[in-house]
């Protein structure tokens, strides 16, 4: 899963690739400044098929970042087009 990770005002932000997933399919948390992404890819096969090439990953995915001090531990999340965005706001103080 590629992900572009940046600051930008009083919030951390990921934005993560999750082409063909639902938003229901994607488990997202945030533990001690971890925020983890994952989900399962099922394996499609067709067993009357004799396969010639196969490239589609299949199998359980997970990428984790570190949040910065000072980010809250909640965040929002929206998806668009096969890309979620998290978005993490900085504590006030």
């Amino acid at each position: 899963m590629n992900a572009d990770v940046y600051e930008i005002g009083d919030k951390f932000v990921v934005v993560a690739e999750v082409p063909g997933f639902s938003e229901k399919e994607i488990n997202i948390s945030l533990a001690k400044r971890f925020l983890t992404i994952e989900s399962m890819t099922p394996k499609e096969k067709n067993h009357d098929a004799i396969y010639r090439l196969q490239e589609r990953n299949w199998g359980f995915f997970k990428r984790t970042f570190m949040v910065p001090d000072g980010f809250n531990d909640s965040f929002s999340t929206s998806h668009n087009n096969g890309l979620v965005s998290i978005c993490v706001e900085r504590k006030k103080i």
